[in-house]
C-alpha cells in the first residue's frame, strides 16, 4: 500500500519529489556562519552606505548652492560613497550562485594580510569618523536647538553605522582567515 511516506532509499534522493534531505554534518554551535553569509552582508551595507550618504550628499551640494556657504557634508559624505564604492570593488559584484560567493572568499583570503585588506579597515572609518565628527562640529557652531538636535542624533547615528561596518569588516576577514574545517561531523 502507498503511504505517501518515502522508503528509504528515495529519503536521501535529491531528485525525488518528496525528499527529506538531511545534511550528514552540522556546523559546529561554535563555528561562525560561512563566509559567503558575512561577505553578503558586507556588501548589502556597503551599498545602503552609499546611496544613504549620496542622498545627504546631494542635500549638501543644494546647501552651498542655496546658502553660498561651504557644507563640508561635501567632503565628507563624498569619502563614504567613494569608501563604500572601494570596498565593494574588493569584495566583488553580486553573485547568485554559492561557487561565486566561494570564490570571492577565496580572493578575500589572499587579502587578508595584505595593504588592501588593511584598507577595508581603515578607509571605511576614516570616512565614517569624518561624516561624524563633521556632524559633531555641527552640534557644537549650530545657534538653534532643532538643529543641535539634528546634528547630535547624526553624530550618533553616524558613530553607530561606523561601528557596524567595523564589526562587518572585522567578522569578515576573521571567518575568512580561519581554517577551513569549521563543521563537525555527524553519524
Amino acid at each position: 500500500p502507498k503511504t505517501g511516506i518515502p522508503n528509504q532509499e528515495q529519503q536521501y534522493s535529491p531528485t525525488h519529489p518528496r525528499t527529506i534531505c538531511l545534511p550528514r554534518s552540522y556546523p559546529s554551535p561554535m563555528a561562525e556562519p560561512v563566509p559567503s553569509t558575512h561577505v553578503r552582508k558586507l556588501r548589502y551595507l556597503s551599498f545602503f552606505l552609499f546611496l544613504f550618504a549620496a542622498i545627504f550628499w546631494i542635500w549638501a551640494i543644494t546647501n552651498i548652492v542655496r546658502n553660498g556657504v561651504l557644507d563640508f557634508g561635501v567632503i565628507s559624505f563624498a569619502t563614504v560613497m567613494l569608501t563604500a564604492t572601494h570596498v565593494l570593488c574588493v569584495i566583488g559584484p553580486f553573485e547568485k550562485d554559492s561557487t561565486a560567493e566561494t570564490s570571492v572568499s577565496e580572493r578575500l583570503k589572499t587579502q587578508v594580510g595584505s595593504c588592501k585588506g588593511m584598507t577595508l579597515y581603515l578607509l571605511p572609518m576614516t570616512s565614517h569618523l569624518l561624516v561624524t565628527a563633521n556632524y559633531a562640529f555641527g552640534a557644537i557652531l549650530m545657534q538653534h536647538l532643532p538643529g543641535k538636535i539634528y546634528c547630535g542624533v547624526f553624530t550618533a547615528l553616524w558613530f553607530c553605522l561606523a561601528a557596524v561596518h567595523f564589526v562587518f569588516i572585522r567578522r569578515t576577514m576573521r571567518v575568512i582567515s580561519l581554517p577551513a574545517a569549521s563543521t563537525m561531523e555527524t553519524p
